[in-house]
């Protein structure tokens, strides 16, 4: 075999490997029965679940006895239910996201959030164009 073969071949192997490595850490994005069953297989992956604030539920959150203990209900994209506990500061305006992305792990009876995106209808309105000439 001549060297440049060798050396193809080298850098094939090495970029097959690459994709299985990362392959292994990409998260999934699923509901809330999705990951429940997910984490029967593997308890430490961690899942993205596309979901919205139960608005008819409270919202458990008292920064005087602990400002990193956050619960709320969540409703997935399927119209599942599930109480999220998330163990930070409440993010900003949680009561007026419109969706909400949050990336944990099923725990028990909750789905454990370790970071929460919030998309908040204020802050994607389209503003009104004036549209009188003079």
């Amino acid at each position: 075999m001549k060297p440049l073969h060798i050396a193809l071949l080298i850098i094939a192997s090495l970029g097959v490997a690459a994709v299985v490595s990362l392959y292994g850490n990409t998260t999934q994005i699923v509901s809330f029965n999705g990951a429940d069953s997910l984490a029967k297989e593997n308890s430490n992956k961690v899942y993205h679940i596309y979901c919205k604030l139960n608005k008819a539920k409270p919202v458990q959150y008292d920064p005087q006895i602990d400002p990193n203990l956050l619960i709320f209900s969540a409703i997935d994209s399927l119209g599942t239910e599930r109480m999220v506990k998330y163990l930070k500061p409440k993010p900003q305006d949680l009561e007026r996201a419109e969706k909400m992305l949050i990336i944990g792990k099923s725990e028990g009876e909750y789905f454990h959030a370790e970071t929460i995106f919030s998309k908040c209808p204020s802050k994607y309105e389209d503003t009104p164009v004036n549209s009188t000439n003079k």
